[in-house]
């Protein structure tokens, strides 16, 4: 039965933004933050980001960059893999990160878990549909009885201050809202990313002992000190990327 490993990058170690100008500065930054160690991946796999809700199977649709570091030809925000050695890898810069291990099948996904990811907007005729999570377990028929879920390496409630979704005004709509009370959204209404993933993982039928949250904020994490993990809500457009990496051995 396969292992599940992790890490995860920021500030301290590079900008992994995957749309900077120099293709070989990121590629190089990737070999040696993921690939440089006995038991490293060997081949690193990443959707091509773009608040969509849909997720690609390696070898689907790859778009090779170099034989070995492959995205998706089309948007996509989750990748499943079902090889060991293979990283997916999500960039992120405060949207936070879903990983769903299925040991039994040795398969796993990464999802970019960003609010539009996980609700998408109402269309013209007024349906929203599925998030990511939901066409995730839909579309790989992930077994909710073996799988193990974690999310995290996101903006917190404290920082996040989501006044500017038009949910946040439609009481209809099922979302976990606070404050903000840190940063330069302090006072605003917040939701809380996390605790809506674990609303929308325990829907799809996964047990709350299957689940583990990690709620340290990428925004504030370092904040009275040399911030640790790039944040858009912080720095603004000219935010880095940081790197959240799963794969299997």
């Amino acid at each position: 039965m396969a292992t599940i490993h992790h890490r995860f990058l920021g500030k301290q170690e590079g900008d992994f933004n995957p749309n900077q100008p120099d293709t070989h500065q990121f590629l190089d930054l990737l070999d040696v933050s993921f690939c440089s160690r006995p038991d490293d991946p060997q081949k690193i796999f990443f959707p091509s980001c773009q608040f969509t809700t849909r997720v690609v199977a390696l070898g689907a649709e790859d778009n090779k960059i170099v034989s070995e570091v492959v995205t998706t030809k089309r948007p996509a925000d989750g990748v499943v893999i079902d090889k060991t050695y293979v990283a997916g890898l999500i960039f992120n810069a405060d949207c936070p990160v879903v990983c769903i291990f299925e040991p039994a099948k040795s398969r796993f996904a990464v999802l970019h878990a960003g609010f539009r990811c996980l609700m998408p907007a109402v269309d013209s005729k007024g349906k929203r549909g599925r998030g990511i999570i939901k066409a995730a377990f839909e579309d790989f028929k992930f077994d909710v009885s073996d799988v193990k879920v974690w999310a995290g390496m996101g903006i917190g409630p404290c920082c996040y201050g989501a006044e500017h979704w038009p949910e946040m005004k439609d009481q209809s709509v099922d979302i976990p809202i606070g404050k903000a009370t840190r940063g330069a959204r302090a006072g605003k209404k917040s939701i809380d990313l996390i605790q809506l993933i674990y609303k929308q993982v325990v829907a799809q039928g996964v047990k709350p002992t299957k689940i583990e949250l990690d709620a340290e904020c990428t925004c504030c994490k370092g904040y009275f000190l040399a911030p640790r993990f790039h944040s858009n809500c912080r720095s603004g457009k000219q935010a880095g990327r940081n790197a959240v990496g799963f794969w299997m051995t």
